[in-house]
């Protein structure tokens, strides 16, 4: 036997037709029953208040009443929602089609002829309407919740910025939307994936697919930035986020879900991102060597070219510092100084230095920049470098150059001076001389003097081996005991001023050679002057 108790409330104006109902009741079940009896409707629907909170429940209502008609109490014990709030089985004195239909029309959930009216009957007549009155509600509670959803869904997508949007539990229905200029708005559901063409572009099909995918079959988050066809035409993008509405069963029944347009937003990051590219490049193909140092003195960036300078590649770099690349510890010394003190004091330093790298040893001039954040702290520091090995070869060869010319030209010099010494002589001769063979002796031996002073000239002319210093020489055959010759009228007039005897031994046979005559010459000049 159960313990719960049923609250039955009879209205009927007639006892023995209330005493029956109680009688077929207990005889019919083995339920407790707890009675009121109510002679009107009025009295019926005081006794129906009384026990409003009873769990199991019910009014057996006679259709005759003396002060109001069964469907007047209906009503009367009706919610704001038309139906009744207790189960209620109405029975009839005849077999009236009529009243039945009447009567459930009005409300009750069954009715039994109290001609044909048994104990089992009644107590099913009861029990039935207990629970078709249980299913009402329960369907009238899911009706109001939907409607409540409905219209907090709709609230939302009032309230908010974004695109609102439900979808079924496979996705290829949409439900009506309002697209918020980012995507057209539609009236009417989107079936069998209209929307999908509709409002992504077809390159995008197979990405969105793959996450509704994903999201479905895990019963998890749907979130995807991709691109959306905009009512103009153009293409935008958005940022979608849905999430499943699952049932008692664990089943999906309905997705919702928000899209924000980020068109703005991934404009702004590919005009970043080409940018950076473009940085980049700039940054590869410039011939300066381009690191950025954070706080721990690590390398966060480096560019191509100190990738050719070192050898080493980005990843080598990244994340680590100049020890951890084995670099001389004292440049790590001297960078590491450097580093710190643009983060301490917040100016660029400057330091030049050199360095064996894999191309040779280079020198270099580093220029360290503070890069500063949004509130003016020093975050970054970029080392600007400048390989000056070329340019400090061309200063050391341009030093050179300049001692080469300096020497040449006082070796130039001096060599000028030996071919004016015997044609001065020379001048005085011919001005004193009355004999025709020694003029002409004196004016060869001039032109002799002059033909090697004109070359020394040539040679002073020549500004590329006065750069040089280099002496080139024309080689050919020449005769040395002429050389020999020409040098010694070179230096005699010197001899003779010195009061010097110069005595010469020479083969008087020709003695050929393959020689510069005017270099021959200097080198005896030289050796007789010295």
């Amino acid at each position: 036997m159960t313990s719960e108790v049923w609250h039955i409330v009879v209205v009927d104006d007639s006892p023995d037709d209330c005493a029956e109902a109680r009688r077929m009741l207990l005889k019919g079940s083995d339920r407790h029953y707890a009675f009121t009896e109510a002679a009107t409707g009025a009295a019926g629907i005081r006794a129906a208040q009384q026990y409003a909170a009873a769990q199991h429940r019910c009014i057996v209502l006679d259709y005759n009443l003396p002060d109001m008609t069964a469907a007047a109490f209906l009503a009367a014990i009706s919610g704001s929602e038309g139906t009744p709030d207790w189960p209620v089985v109405v029975f009839t004195g005849g077999d009236s089609a009529e009243a039945s239909r009447s009567s459930l029309r009005a409300g009750a959930h069954d009715y039994v002829g109290k001609s044909w009216m048994t104990p089992q009957v009644l107590v099913r007549a009861v029990e039935n309407a207990s629970e078709r009155w249980a299913m009402a509600r329960e369907l009238q509670q899911q009706t109001t919740a939907a409607q409540t959803s409905e219209q907090h869904f709709r609230a939302l997508a009032q309230a908010t910025s974004d695109i609102v949007y439900r979808m079924s539990a496979d996705w290829s229905v949409m439900h009506p939307l309002d697209g918020r200029a980012l995507v057209a708005s539609t009236d009417t559901p989107l079936a069998g994936w209209a929307w999908l063409d509709r409002y992504i572009p077809a390159e995008e099909h197979a990405r969105v697919r793959q996450a509704i995918g994903m999201a479905i079959s895990q019963k998890a988050l749907f979130s995807l930035e991709h691109r959306v066809l905009r009512p103009d035409g153009s293409i935008g993008w958005t940022a979608s986020r849905a999430v499943p509405l699952l049932d008692e069963n664990k089943n999906v029944v309905v997705w919702f879900g928000a899209a924000s347009d980020i068109t703005q937003r991934k404009a702004y990051e590919e005009a970043l991102a080409r940018s950076k590219r473009e940085l980049q490049t700039l940054a590869d193909n410039t011939p300066d060597i381009l690191v950025r140092f954070d706080r721990q003195l690590r390398h966060v960036f480096v560019n191509a070219t100190a990738e050719r300078v070192t050898g080493l590649a980005p990843a080598e770099f990244l994340g680590k510092t100049n020890r951890d690349l084995g670099m001389p510890i004292e440049l790590c010394d001297m960078w590491d100084a450097a580093i710190a003190a643009v983060f301490d004091k917040g100016h660029a330093v400057s330091r030049e230095f050199s360095y064996d790298a894999a191309t040779g040893a280079r020198h270099f001039h580093s220029t360290l920049i503070p890069e500063r954040g949004p509130t003016g702290e020093v975050v970054n520091v970029l080392g600007v470098t400048r390989d000056r090995t070329e340019e400090k070869q061309a200063q050391d060869a341009l030093r050179m150059a300049g001692r080469r010319k300096d020497e040449f030209l006082a070796t130039l010099a001096h060599e000028l001076r030996n071919p004016l010494a015997p044609i001065r002589t020379g001048l005085q001769v011919l001005r004193l001389a009355k004999d025709p063979a020694t003029a002409q002796r004196t004016q060869l031996m001039m032109e002799r003097q002059l033909g090697h002073m004109v070359r020394l000239i040539d040679d002073l002319l020549d500004v590329s081996r006065i750069t040089s210093g280099k002496v080139v020489l024309r080689l050919e055959r020449i005769e040395l005991q002429t050389a020999v010759n020409t040098a010694i009228e070179a230096v005699r007039p010197l001899l003779d001023a010195a009061g010097q005897m110069l005595r010469i031994d020479i083969p008087t046979e020709p003695i050929w050679l393959q020689a510069d005559f005017t270099r021959i010459s200097q080198v005896v000049n030289n050796l007789l002057t010295n």
